[in-house]
């Protein structure tokens, strides 16, 4: 019997990405892939030639259905390409919750927020992980709103500075982009998130 299974590979914005051997052979042998339209410009010339692409978009129903109907024909794996580590309320999340049976192999790569840290000199223990993903579907316990708010303290850092004050700009940005494609803002939200940096 095959075994099927999501190889989810995270990667940066970089046009140019790398991979470590051991990924670079998953991703030439691969026949399946997903990720989103940005992944998608961005590992095109690395897939080998007759690949088919799963573009992961909502519904995610739909991409799920497409899932299954790989698994269905025999795929060995699905190949997901996502943004910085994965598991950072990332797509391997909710692939997680969503086939739960389905074992993963994930590869992940430095998020935004550590090469943040990184470049800051910031240690991660200062850093409060806070979801600026509001009214995003299963994204906090009350839609519209910040899943965990914090009491405001002055930070120490640019980074704690701007996080503290881009929540509802951010909400901002996800009514203004959902009004200009006549969808809700919450629709616009994936995989974007800020932290706050506290004294």
């Amino acid at each position: 019997m095959t075994r099927k299974r999501f190889v989810i590979i995270g990667i940066s914005d970089c046009g140019q990405p790398f991979f470590p051997p051991e990924v670079a052979a998953i991703i030439t042998a691969g026949k399946v892939f997903s990720g989103g339209e940005r992944h998608h410009e961005i590992v095109r010339g690395l897939l080998p030639a007759g690949y088919r692409w799963i573009d992961i978009r909502v519904p995610l129903r739909e991409v799920f259905r497409q899932y299954e109907v790989c698994f269905a024909a025999n795929a060995e794996d699905i190949i997901v390409f996502a943004s910085g580590d994965p598991f950072f309320y990332g797509f391997a999340s909710t692939i997680r919750r969503e086939c739960p049976a389905v074992p993963l192999k994930v590869f992940p790569a430095f998020n935004s927020l550590q090469m943040l840290a990184h470049r800051m000199q910031l240690p991660y223990e200062r850093m409060r992980a806070v979801s600026a993903s509001l009214g995003c579907p299963g994204r906090g316990a009350h839609p519209g709103r910040a899943s965990h708010r914090m009491p405001h303290r002055p930070a120490q850092d640019a980074a704690g500075h701007l996080a503290a004050h881009a929540g509802l700009r951010i909400q901002q940005l996800y009514d203004d982009r959902g009004r200009e494609s006549g969808q809700r803002g919450d629709r616009t939200c994936e995989n974007f998130h800020a932290r706050r940096c506290d004294a």
